[in-house]
């Protein structure tokens, strides 16, 4: 993955717990029961989060962009109808 798209997901993916209110923790729990890639973790988040410079840094990929979009895309719908979604 080039340095490009590694920082556009990394932005894309902090704009969506930041707009949405959500932990790391919480980004973990949702992806580990949306997404078919194992168990994550916060600790797993956190360095898709880091400074690209940082030695725990891991490119955030693709999948969990796309994956946490959906889920909060689905929270909201599911808000919208009166529906409480506890994350917690």
């Amino acid at each position: 993955m080039e340095l490009e798209q590694w920082k556009k997901n990394q932005q894309e993916f902090r704009a969506l717990l930041e707009n949405h209110g959500l932990s790391q923790g919480q980004a973990a729990k949702i992806l580990t029961n949306v997404a078919f890639h194992g168990k994550v973790t916060p600790r797993r988040v956190r360095t898709w989060l880091a400074s690209p410079e940082a030695k725990s840094a891991v490119k955030c990929p693709l999948w969990a962009v796309e994956n946490l979009r959906k889920a909060v895309s689905d929270m909201g719908k599911i808000e919208d109808n009166g529906t409480s979604n506890n994350i917690g």
